[in-house]
């Protein structure tokens, strides 16, 4: 794909390398690898600046076993019992049910703030609630430094609430805890969690997903 990227660069069309389609069969996650716990300060939340000092990838045939190997290879290692802790915003909370009750019919326990925890106690999902760190002591930084949390899924909306929860994410990094702010990464991870507890994991060599095609005769051509 670089030759052929290379060469259209160069003034080459697409057509000149009669590519036909490939059915692959398998699917690639790859994953960004931050230095955040190597910053001081540092905050993990995402913006349009490049934060991430590398890549990792996982391929499998099933996307929960390729995003856990995805994970696996940034050197995040993911808990398949203990502690899940949420705290969502608003319109969060109905899309991160389904993921709660995934984890909790897995065996986890689960813990929230207090809004989140009122919110899956009407969906009648156990839950024990937790302070917020301005709301007091014992608050959740005290629970993750404690080695009490597992597993956490925090969004957060608006420039103060986003302040607020500063040192929620530096202790889940100090401590080296999975740490999940959007909705789309709580659902990957559960799809991973899913498939690391079959313990059925495998690694297989690039060979095993990828064949031989007419591709390199076909470059030297052009």
């Amino acid at each position: 794909i670089a030759k052929i990227a290379a060469l259209i660069m160069l003034g080459k069309k697409l057509k000149d390398f009669m590519l036909k389609k490939n059915n692959f069969k398998h699917i690639a996650v790859k994953e960004s690898v931050f230095p955040f716990s190597k910053f001081d300060g540092s905050d993990i939340i995402l913006g349009p600046e490049m934060k991430s000092t590398g890549e990792a990838m996982g391929i499998d045939y099933n996307f929960g076993k390729a995003f856990a190997k995805s994970q696996l290879s940034a050197g995040v290692n993911l808990p398949l019992k203990g502690n899940l802790f949420v705290s969502v915003k608003d319109s969060d909370k109905h899309s991160v049910y389904e993921h709660v009750k995934s984890l909790k019919n897995l065996g986890f326990r689960i813990s929230a703030t207090m809004g989140t925890a009122n919110f899956l106690k009407e969906k009648k999902i156990d839950c024990v609630s937790i302070k917020k760190v301005k709301e007091g002591k014992p608050n959740i930084v005290n629970f993750i430094n404690e080695k009490k949390i597992s597993l956490i899924f925090n969004t957060t909306e608006g420039t103060q609430a986003i302040k607020d929860s500063f040192t929620l994410r530096r202790s889940a990094i100090y401590n080296r805890i999975p740490y999940y702010t959007t909705m789309a990464g709580a659902k990957a991870v559960v799809e991973a969690i899913k498939e690391l507890s079959k313990k059925d994991l495998k690694i297989s060599s690039l060979q095993k997903y990828f064949f031989k095609t007419k591709l390199n005769k076909v470059i030297k051509s052009v």
